[in-house]
């Protein structure tokens, strides 16, 4: 049986419920993908990971012509033509974002993951009174700035020059999309069984693209380099590393103390380059844009291997290398590592005695 696409998710909000699709398009990501983010006043974002309780607000998208608030499908450009983002939580009446912005918000850079920036636009104080009650603390809800570029960690992506755009994302942690197989997530729920934990989906772990395959067992994704869905291709950047996120029930807002990642860290650190992280998921980066993916396309291999590794396969190159550890250079690189390293101790002396030198010099006179 072919690799075919299982199921189709966007988050509007990052950390906030998402939405269950049978068609997406693709744009810098999927077009509504995580394109707006709760924040700290200064800008650091809010997430999952240290407030569970992102997990009970809904989204919903009511798009420009529709007036349905349940669309099955994203089209090209959504964010252009306009609708209204529809925000939802226990206790608390429906609250409305129109977008795009009328009036352009107050220009913020928001930090993510890591310390990571993203130009993005302020939407207003009414979403952030209804945000700030609810949560209980107070927040901002910013929206990515659309002008903006936000380009992705060379070390993970082929050159510019095999993109017909530059690669990029909105307020994902890094990629514009994550790929898992419904293989691993079965995998991984017999694993907690045997030790009596409670069970997983695939929302505890925010996937976009969903694939199966009764050919491929679980993990298969591991292997993948490039691939094609609906005739374009997409890269295979990264394996996906895991922090405390998907302990944290999507259906109770509530956190588990350990599981699944003490599960996960007992057989899933399988990244040479992120040895000390249990990884899950693929991190993948779309060639072009201005297309759809829908659920039941075929998934074509074109390009796979056993070598991925978190310090960096592709580094702006055609094709994927394994990372070659200074241990396993061959002897002439080695030497060559060598000499240059003696070239800069000898260059650094010189630079010291010259240096002790002149000053001598000045002082004397």
């Amino acid at each position: 049986m072919p690799i075919t696409v299982d199921s189709l998710h966007i988050y509007p909000v990052k950390s906030c419920r998402g939405i269950d699709l049978q068609s997406a398009a693709v744009s810098k990501c999927f077009e509504l993908d995580r394109y707006w983010m709760i924040t700290k006043p200064s800008g650091e974002m809010y997430t999952q990971r240290t407030h569970p309780q992102l997990a009970l607000i809904e989204t919903a998208l009511q798009l420009t012509g529709s007036a349905s608030t349940a669309p099955t499908q994203i089209p090209i450009d959504a964010y252009t033509h306009g609708g209204r983002l529809i925000l939802r939580a226990p206790g608390m009446p429906d609250t409305t974002v129109v977008f795009p912005q009328t009036q352009p918000g107050k220009p913020v850079l928001a930090q993510l993951h890591g310390k990571k920036k993203v130009d993005a636009l302020d939407e207003g104080d009414e979403i952030a009174a209804w945000l700030t009650m609810y949560l209980g603390f107070e927040t901002r809800l910013v929206v990515k700035d659309m002008g903006k570029v936000r380009p992705l960690n060379p070390l993970h992506v082929p050159a510019r020059r095999y993109f017909d755009h530059e690669p990029q994302t909105a307020m994902a942690d890094g990629y514009p999309f994550l790929l898992l197989s419904t293989a691993s997530i079965s995998d991984l729920n017999k694993r907690l069984a045997e030790r009596n934990a409670p069970s997983v989906s695939l929302r505890n772990f925010r996937p976009n693209i969903v694939v199966s395959s009764t050919d491929h067992g679980p993990y298969f994704e591991d292997t993948l380099f490039q691939i094609s869905i609906a005739g374009h291709d997409l890269f295979i950047a990264s394996r996906c590393t895991r922090c405390t996120l998907p302990n944290n029930d999507p259906n109770t807002g509530i956190a588990h103390k350990k599981e699944p990642l003490a599960t996960m860290m007992s057989y899933r650190r399988v990244d040479p380059g992120a040895s000390f992280s249990a990884c899950l998921g693929m991190n993948t980066v779309n060639v072009d844009q201005g297309w759809s993916m829908e659920r039941g396309d075929t998934v074509l291999v074109k390009r796979e291997g056993d070598f991925h590794d978190r310090k960096g396969v592709w580094r702006g190159q055609a094709e994927p290398h394994p990372v070659i550890k200074s241990a396993e250079l061959p002897v002439h690189d080695v030497a060559s590592l060598m000499g240059n390293v003696y070239a800069y101790v000898a260059v650094t002396a010189v630079a010291v005695v010259a240096v002790s030198v002149v000053t001598r010099w000045v002082m004397a006179n």
